[in-house]
């Protein structure tokens, strides 16, 4: 349950970055989109770090480990190339 949470909490963050992009659609005045884009900022950093206090451990060697990221990203793509050249 706690780990579903701080899931939840880290796509929640995700998606009030992404409605970042949203704001200069609407038809608020000047005001109101700066005070709703540093809102959305907020929630996300917030929610962001209480899944990190949440997950804990699991989550902050996750973080630390960026460059495994990137490994897994090129193994997999170079696995895909691979299997597109075969097929």
């Amino acid at each position: 349950m706690k780990r579903q949470l701080g899931i939840l909490l880290v796509a929640l963050s995700f998606i009030f970055y992404a409605g970042l992009f949203l704001v200069p659609l609407t038809s608020l005045s000047m005001q109101s989109r700066m005070l709703l884009s540093g809102l959305l900022v907020v929630c996300g950093e917030a929610s962001f770090w209480i899944a990190v206090l949440i997950l804990g451990k699991e989550m902050v060697s996750g973080l630390r480990d960026y460059k495994s990221w990137f490994q897994r990203a090129r193994r997999f793509f170079q696995e895909r190339a691979a299997r597109q050249r075969i097929g």
